[in-house]
């Protein structure tokens, strides 16, 4: 991780030496390949390391170990960031040590102990880095000390010699042989204490990335892109190309692949039972595994696809100890393989990885609800302004339609009521199913007919109004001839099922009379209609029960005509 956030810095800087220097980075690639490029280096090229390398039997090197290698099949000087490097074949620069920092933290924690405010002391923005140099490196590439920045500290360098009396060169031997001990010693304690403090920057370093890494996840919301980044980061830590994410699906009880990276990016979809293969066998128990020599482990994938995997490390994804999935890293190259080290970095970020799965996952089952939600809001808004079965405005809409026409300043406002002539007698004949249905046509009547107009409401069981804005007598002229036409189109059609309407309107053209009044004149006028044609409605709904007594039962067709015939015989007689 701080080898990319060092390489990314260097990336921001080298656009102002591109006409100078030119940066080529080797990562991830074994220390015997680095040197075979080192060696053909030529002597204006410089060898800048910034992390650590691995053998090709993926063994991590130490830092004093690999620099002694590459310097020595390096025909160009070698440069690093740390001061532990000294003397072990890097040249030196301006060297970050942990005892000048130590120092500086130091210093300050004294301040603060001393009773001094934290907030009023500095930030300490210059790097207490010092200039430190190899005078046998300088020798070997011809550098002078004299072109060294000023109070450069130089190691190696060949001190004067001098004759002295024997007992004085005695004494000083022995002076010498007692600070060799003690030296020797202390830098047995200083490489100690390096190793050590290198080991805690490393782990501080690590921390510091799982905790960046962390945010970024808690921040993506979207589960599919969550997962891409958690595969992606899961493979950088390891320095591997290929990895997969299985997630479980409780209703069918299997694991399935929800994203691959690499080789398993073909793998989408794939679908494993407990206990089967590697992935399968951590859902069971839970545990982290690692196979180096995959191809001949009892866990392998049969499928032909992953033939080419070397080594393979899977670790579950938990939440509250249970097993939601399960992170997949593989190697392809030979001679490469997963550490403890590596095994513990993955199952520290599978713990945080998991965390993030859980709230996507809530996030998403929460986006649903509120979906869900919505959607019956939207239902309850329209049912309360509308009529269920007809799908057309209710009463409560159209007093609301009528204060609205109250508060015009002027204009008219025409009013229409349609009453279904014998719903009653149609139910009590025929059921209340066919009594809906008569109600569903009258109402596809008036849209077709009004709608384009005004709108149209549903006040009762068997009652309809229209109110059309802007609409003087001879709009609502056309609009009760239009009813009246599409009615006996209806009846003409299917005069099984006969339609009648009573209709009365009236057009209020003064925004100073209530529409209320206009109202109860437009159901005056259809009471007077309906009155008028009651009688002849009820003969037309009567012939049509017998039109179809007589279609369902020719039998009793011909039995009512002899009957007929037998009562006037009698009445004769």
């Amino acid at each position: 991780v701080s080898y990319y956030a060092i390489r990314r810095e260097l990336m921001e800087i080298a656009p102002r030496f591109s006409n100078q220097v030119a940066f080529f980075f080797y990562e991830g690639e074994p220390i015997e390949d680095v040197v075979v490029k080192v060696k053909e280096m030529g002597p204006e090229d410089l060898l800048f390391f910034i992390s650590s390398l691995r053998n090709r039997q993926g063994e991590h090197i130490s830092f004093e170990e690999m620099m002694e290698i590459v310097s020595n099949a390096s025909p160009a000087p070698v440069y690093s960031l740390w001061d532990f490097f000294l003397g072990h074949g890097m040249v030196g620069g301006k060297l970050v040590s942990g005892v000048t920092q130590g120092e500086a933290a130091g210093k300050i924690a004294q301040r603060i102990l001393a009773g001094e405010d934290p907030k009023t002391i500095p930030v300490l923005r210059n790097n207490p880095a010092e200039y430190m140099f190899d005078y046998n490196q300088l020798q070997r590439f011809k550098i002078s000390p004299d072109s060294l920045p000023a109070n450069s500290i130089l190691i190696n360098k060949p001190q004067s010699v001098y004759t002295f009396e024997k007992p004085v060169v005695m004494i000083a031997a022995i002076t010498l042989a007692i600070a060799a001990v003690v030296v020797s010693f202390l830098l047995f304690m200083v490489k100690r204490w390096r190793r050590l403090n290198r080991k805690l920057y490393d782990e501080n370093e690590y921390l510091e990335s799982l905790h960046e890494v962390a945010c970024g996840l808690m921040n993506r919301l979207e589960l599919n892109s969550l997962l891409e980044s958690i595969v992606q980061r899961a493979a950088e830590m390891v320095n591997t190309k290929h990895g997969f994410i299985y997630l479980v699906n409780e209703e069918t009880d299997l694991m399935e692949v929800r994203v691959g990276l690499g080789l398993h990016s073909n793998t989408m979809g794939f679908t494993l039972r407990r206990g089967e293969s590697m992935s399968g066998q951590v859902w069971t128990d839970g545990q982290a595994l690692c196979e180096n020599n995959y191809q001949s482990s009892c866990l392998k994938t049969k499928n032909p696809l992953f033939s080419s995997v070397q080594a393979a490390l899977t670790v579950p994804l938990k939440t509250e100890e249970k097993v939601i999935g399960v992170i997949g890293l593989t190697f392809i190259e030979p001679g490469l393989a997963f550490s403890v080290r590596d095994m513990e970095v993955v199952a520290r970020f599978a713990e945080l990885a998991a965390i993030a799965i859980d709230n996507a996952k809530l996030y998403e089952q929460i986006k649903i609800e509120l979906h869900e939600r919505s959607k019956y809001e939207e239902k309850l808004h329209f049912l309360s302004f509308h009529d269920s079965m007809t799908g057309l405005f209710n009463r409560r809409y159209l007093d609301e339609e009528l204060r609205r026409q109250d508060q015009r300043q002027s204009g008219s406002v025409g009013i229409m009521i349609c009453d279904v002539d014998g719903l009653k007698f149609m139910n009590d004949t025929f059921g209340h199913e066919q009594g809906d249905k008569l109600l569903i046509t009258v109402a596809n009547i008036l849209r077709e007919s009004v709608q384009s107009s005004g709108t149209i409401t549903r006040v009762g069981g068997d009652e309809f109004v229209a109110v059309l804005p802007s609409a003087g007598r001879d709009e609502l002229e056309a609009a009760y001839r239009s009813v009246q036409k599409r009615m006996m189109q209806c009846n003409e059609h299917e005069p099984a099922f006969y339609i009648s309407l009573s209709i009365g309107y009236a057009v209020s053209e003064n925004p100073g009379i209530p529409m209320l009044e206009t109202y109860k004149q437009a159901d005056n006028n259809m009471y007077r209609e309906k009155l008028h044609r009651s009688q002849s409605a009820r003969n037309a709904m009567i012939q049509m029960v017998m039109q179809l007594l007589s279609v369902r039962d020719c039998i009793t067709e011909e039995h009512s005509g002899r009957m007929q015939n037998w009562v006037v015989e009698l009445a004769k007689h």
